[in-house]
């Protein structure tokens, strides 16, 4: 009588209406024979019995170790990224960076020009001639300042130069002035912009220049050498920064591409 029969191992069973055993018989991949409980060697059954059972029982295995490979390689297939795809990625990033290395320079462009950029009034000045004859900062402060006859002042921070602007007709010690605007050198280890603009303060209360009437003063930083320098290394650690960052949103994005 033929019964049922199972070849089993760690991944499945296999039915075989073969065996003229009682039903339920479970073959292990040791080739042993549980039957009720009972184990019974592969001696138990005949040759043919037995070749057929181990030939079935490779046949098994056999099946079910290439479809998990199959499976796996379709997992391994998934999670890799093609040459082309990282490229891109790469691209992409690169794109990105540069642009917000692009959007960086331009804001310190505007900013720096903002920042020297003189007022209205003091466009058409050849500047590089006005500051070749300065005057000290003394003799501006008791000379020129007390007449009242100064109209604005802009205090050049990188060049320690001050940039005088007379009224028209201006008259210094009884004589007309040569020229309405003038340079003046300061000492930039003995005062600094907040302390000059001070200076002049009181000086004009001192000659009783009302409040509101003040004479207009703008300090311009400039690129002095020292500027430069800070920007410079401000750059560059701000691009060292980018780049590792660049780096490490390459490799999270690849990562979660395999995912």
């Amino acid at each position: 009588m033929i019964n049922l029969l199972r070849i089993c191992n760690v991944r499945g069973c296999l039915k075989l209406n073969y065996l003229k055993y009682s039903s339920n018989i479970i073959i292990y991949k040791n080739n042993e024979v549980n039957y009720k409980g009972t184990f019974l060697k592969p001696a138990l059954l005949s040759i043919n019995e037995n070749r057929f059972v181990r030939t079935r029982i490779n046949e098994f295995e056999g099946s079910h170790n290439a479809e998990n490979d199959n499976q796996e390689e379709k997992k391994d297939e998934k999670k890799k990224m093609s040459k082309e795809e990282i490229d891109e990625f790469k691209r992409k990033v690169l794109i990105g960076y540069l642009l917000i290395s692009l959007s960086m320079g331009c804001i310190l462009y505007f900013l720096t020009f903002n920042i020297s950029k003189p007022p209205d009034d003091f466009k058409d000045i050849n500047w590089s001639q006005v500051s070749s004859n300065p005057i000290s900062f003394n003799e501006f402060y008791e000379k020129y300042l007390p007449t009242g006859e100064v109209k604005n002042i802009v205090i050049l921070n990188a060049s320690n130069i001050m940039i005088v602007r007379l009224h028209d007709g201006a008259i210094i010690n009884g004589k007309a002035a040569k020229q309405n605007i003038i340079s003046v050198q300061y000492d930039s280890n003995t005062f600094n912009a907040v302390q000059i603009i001070n200076l002049i303060r009181d000086k004009e209360r001192s000659i009783n220049i009302k409040p509101g009437e003040e004479i207009p003063i703008k300090a311009i930083e400039g690129l002095s050498m020292r500027r430069i320098i800070e920007l410079a290394i401000g750059l560059g650690i701000l691009t060292f920064l980018l780049s590792q960052y660049g780096k490490l949103f390459i490799k999270k994005g690849i990562e979660n591409k395999k995912k």
